[in-house]
């Protein structure tokens, strides 16, 4: 099964790379066992569920969630990826995210799909930027997609007021340029002030983003830019 599972991948990523389609990045999505799923069940000892964004500081999140749940009666449910669960409205589990700009979210992580062969979209960066936002999920208004718990549909408006109005009722969110000192206040929830915040995955080769590609970028991601704009600004009614 294994032998057959990696033919596929190759076969499709040929064809992508080849046709310009996106068989590949579907097939991940919706074969993943861990990773996008919206119908995931979270057992009643967890009190939060961390909604996880690529390139969001979500490991070093993950690490600190880690201690907490040894070191308090609160438990905090860290999945993989995966977008608020349909099976959780914010009234019975607290939510949490960590939300960064999302141009620096988005350039982050094809600057990290480009330099590391391992990563699953490393045959569309490594094509150019462009080809990568065109063609990479992750890469399109992910934020609206996972706080409206819907990554199938393509963004419209009515799935952009539902994330905003469930991230109006997130218990906390975490501001990335503000990371450690955000961290320090949720940790204080618990009476926790001991732990070290580690800075998982900093080591990233970076540059400066291009005009073109800065212009690409927010094509992609007009509604995550306004939603976090909202965010910021202190303004989701």
């Amino acid at each position: 099964m294994g032998i057959k599972k990696e033919f596929c991948k190759i076969f499709f990523k040929l064809i992508d790379t080849t046709a310009y389609t996106d068989f590949l990045p579907k097939i991940i999505n919706r074969n993943s066992s861990t990773m996008n799923k919206n119908d995931y069940k979270v057992s009643a000892e967890y009190d939060y569920i961390f909604v996880h964004i690529h390139r969001t500081g979500g490991m070093t999140f993950n690490s600190v969630i880690s201690k907490i749940n040894e070191n308090s009666k609160v438990k905090i449910y860290t999945g993989s990826h995966n977008p608020m669960s349909i099976l959780h409205e914010v009234s019975e589990k607290k939510y949490i995210t960590v939300l960064r700009n999302p141009v620096d979210r988005v350039f982050s992580y094809y600057l990290v799909s480009l330099n590391d062969k391992k990563q699953p979209y490393h045959y569309l960066a490594k094509k150019n930027i462009f080809h990568f936002l065109k063609y990479c999920p992750e890469a399109q208004n992910i934020y609206c997609k996972y706080f409206s718990s819907d990554v199938e549909k393509d963004i419209n408006n009515d799935l952009y007021e539902l994330a905003k109005k469930n991230l109006k009722n997130f218990d906390t969110i975490i501001n990335f340029n503000n990371f450690d000192n955000d961290v320090k206040k949720f940790l204080k929830k618990f009476n926790i002030d001991n732990i070290k915040i580690p800075h998982i995955n900093t080591n990233l080769k970076k540059r400066e983003i291009s005009n073109e590609e800065l212009r690409a970028i927010k094509f992609y991601n007009d509604y995550d830019i306004k939603l976090f704009k909202q965010v910021e600004t202190g303004n989701l009614n």
